[in-house]
């Protein structure tokens, strides 16, 4: 059985910048629709908790689902095998209806 591979790290952070929590999401194969699960969830639990997340590190497919379902989520760091990451909007989390106030 083939090991889990780090898919991105996700870090948590107060709005002055002050770091709360990072991880690492680890996965088999290529991000799938529970990978974008555990993403979504710990977005909304950053909002409701006044903070945002970062996607660190991730892999080029995670990017994709993260974009198709139209999570708008900070990004940084490098992508795998060289490729360039120039294209991927670094932007603030979106408020949308339902979403908790701040």
């Amino acid at each position: 059985m083939a090991a889990p591979r780090p898919l991105c790290r996700v870090r948590v952070e107060r709005r002055d910048g002050t770091v709360v929590g990072d991880r690492t999401l680890h996965g088999f194969g290529e991000p799938d629709l529970d990978t974008l699960d555990a993403v979504a969830r710990l977005l909304l639990a950053a909002r409701r908790a006044g903070e945002r997340i970062v996607v660190i590190d991730a892999v080029p497919a995670l990017l994709d689902l993260l974009e198709l379902a139209g999570l708008r989520v900070e990004a940084s760091g490098q992508a795998e095998a060289g490729e360039d990451l120039t294209g991927v909007e670094q932007v603030e989390e979106e408020a949308h209806l339902g979403d908790a106030t701040v």
